[in-house]
């Protein structure tokens, strides 16, 4: 899906990210408060599309702005940060979820969605970036340094 959609997603880039971001916030908070395993399984398929469409776009944002001499070790180095973070997560999301309930972890976990949204909405160089531009710019400069 996000193939199909990937060159509307670079246009409107930080929008995106942004939207991404609020649809995360909000389908974790409906998860959180659901009672229903069918709920549950389809909410769970739902925040998948958000979440692709945020790492397309962190993944191309990477691959522009990374040296192709170090991009494998940018990857490497981004995914044992996201792994890093995840185990330790995941241990204090453990942990509190025996001190104050698994539906508060969620609610928790909606707000630092939601902050990180509006965090985003409220940075202009977030809100208006353009992969597409930048890939342009970035073609200009290979091709007046080529020429």
């Amino acid at each position: 899906m996000t193939a199909k959609y990937s060159l509307k997603i670079k246009q409107l880039g930080g929008k995106v990210l942004i939207y991404a971001s609020l649809a995360v916030a909000i389908i974790t908070l409906v998860y959180g408060l659901n009672s229903f395993a069918l709920l549950a399984v389809i909410y769970s398929f739902l925040i998948g599309i958000p979440s692709q469409v945020r790492n397309v776009i962190q993944e191309s944002l990477i691959q522009e702005y990374a040296d192709r001499r170090v991009l494998g070790r940018v990857f490497a180095v981004r995914n044992i940060i996201l792994q890093s973070i995840y185990i330790i997560a995941l241990v204090a999301g453990s942990y509190l979820a025996d001190k104050i309930g698994m539906v508060n972890i969620f609610l928790i976990g909606a707000f630092i969605y939601t902050f990180v949204a509006l965090y985003a909405f409220m940075s202009s160089t977030i809100r208006n970036f353009n992969l597409n531009e930048k890939i342009k710019s970035s073609l200009v400069r290979v091709e007046k340094s080529i020429g």
